[in-house]
């Protein structure tokens, strides 16, 4: 028997290396035109708005509108920052729940089979 088939007798499906080779140009291949059309879908609306929107700004265009009703007075208030706190607490631990009993729920059937 010939000595380099010697060495992938016992295993079928040894990679060599020119598979390993052609395996990790693929993924790089594919990686990189992941990322370009990642780039592409991020950066397409940018251009398309620079194209499309209308450039000339009006006295109408600022103003504020809400609901159909003219405001009267100062349309821009200043909010309190504990508003925010509150709202991305609220996000944060809501998330946090639902991984926790997701991830709860999952644990309780491990649990029974490392019993086993």
């Amino acid at each position: 028997m010939r000595p380099d088939r010697q060495n992938n007798r016992h295993t079928p499906f040894a990679l060599t290396q020119q598979k390993i080779s052609l395996w990790y140009y693929t993924i790089t291949f594919l990686w990189v035109l992941l990322l370009l059309v990642a780039i592409v879908f991020a950066l397409a609306p940018v251009f398309i708005e620079f194209l499309v929107a209308p450039r000339k700004r009006t006295l109408a265009k600022g103003d504020a509108y809400e609901c159909g009703v003219k405001t009267y007075g100062e349309t821009w208030i200043r909010f309190r920052i504990q508003y925010y706190i509150y709202a991305i607490m609220f996000v944060v631990f809501d998330i946090e729940t639902v991984v926790s009993v997701s991830v709860g729920r999952e644990l309780r059937g491990v649990r029974r089979l490392c019993a086993l």
